[in-house]
Parts: C-alpha cells; structure tokens; sequence
C-alpha cells in the first residue's frame, strides 16, 4: 500500500495458500524489499515490483516466525518465533548464521540499535533483551510490562535509550528503557585505553 495526499492505493498483491502471514518488515535503505514470516516456520522474501513470487523463501526455524527485522545493509534477515528464538539469516547463503536464546516465550518484537552491533527482542514473558551479534551473547534484559511486547523500537538520536509498548487489561503501557550496557561498553573501551596507555608510558621511562 503507498499512501500520498492522504490517498492510500495497491501496489501488488502476494498470496501463499494456506499459509498465514504472521508479520512483515520493508528493507531499510532500499525500501524494495519485505520480509513476510509465517505460520509455516518459514520466512519470504519479496519485492515489491514483483510480488507474484518470492525473491527468495527462508527456513530454519522450528516454530512460526512472528516478528521479522532487515538489516541495516540489507544483507540479513532476523526473526522471533513462537518457541522464543531469535535468528540472523544470511540472505546471501539463505541460512542461519546466528541464533539467540533466553526468551522463555514467543518473540514478537524486534529493533536494530543505531550502532548496528546490536539488536533488541520483545517477547511474551516481559522481557525485553539486548543481544551482542558478534558474540550472540545477552548483554542485558529488562523487565517491566504486566503482560508481554505489542512494539519497541531503538533511538536513532542518542542511541542510549529504547521505548516499548506492552499491554495489560485495558490499558496500554508505554516504557522508556535507559541501555546501561553502552555506558558500561564506553567505559570498558576507556579504561582499556588507560591502560595500554600507562603501559605504553611505562616502556618509555
């Protein structure tokens, strides 16, 4: 659908039969290319000037794909799934690359951090985690919602704060969440530049 003036029209249409689609994401840069997760645990992608067939149909996933996330390069695919996984896919060799563990229930949100080292997950046990690609590791987990994730995005500002929306009976719960961990990641890189710099002093003397 692209929207101009306050007019909304149709660009193309995909159907896939009996398969239901779960969620989507469009590229970032290009703006040409979606990413449509499903019940079937696969992932299709497609563009947007030929959507009679998938560019592309991803798996390795055990479980339905609910969330799906481009890369910045548009070189990767990330998805969440109903069993609490979350994993990169290299569009390149169409397969999984990294994978993500400790979501204890489905995943159903997901955002890149500015720097593009990191992502975050929202899932159905109220946590919202942030993972280190290079080393697939868990560098911090917040809580705070009643009920689970609807949304959450990274900001592009200063990249040291993340704002999610969960949800509870009736209400609609909105958090701020303040990214200790690149505090804690600036101040490892300082006090490791004071240190080889007292060590590059010492030599001298």
């Amino acid at each position: 659908v692209k929207m101009e003036g306050g007019t909304a029209w149709k660009l193309g249409e995909f159907s896939s039969p009996g398969r239901i689609v779960q969620c989507i994401s469009i590229s970032p840069k290009s703006k040409q290319l979606i990413a449509a997760g499903g019940d079937d645990k696969k992932v299709q992608i497609l563009k947007l000037d030929q959507m009679s067939k998938p560019l592309q149909t991803l798996t390795g996933n055990t479980s339905p794909v609910l969330a799906t996330l481009f890369d910045f390069k548009e070189s990767a695919i990330i998805t969440g799934s109903a069993g609490g996984s979350v994993k990169m896919f290299d569009l390149l060799e169409e397969r999984v690359v990294r994978s993500f563990s400790g979501h204890l229930s489905s995943v159903v949100t997901l955002a890149h951090h500015p720097h593009g080292d990191y992502i975050s997950s929202g899932g159905d046990d109220t946590n919202l985690k942030i993972w280190d690609i290079r080393n697939k590791s868990c560098v911090h987990s917040f809580k705070g919602h009643t009920r689970g994730y609807v949304c959450l995005g990274m900001n592009v500002a200063d990249a040291l704060t993340a704002m999610s929306f969960g949800y509870s009976i009736n209400t609609i719960e909105v958090l701020v969440h303040i990214l200790f961990f690149c505090f804690a990641r600036f101040f490892f890189i300082f006090r490791q530049l004071k240190s080889l710099s007292q060590h590059v002093r010492h030599i001298l003397i």
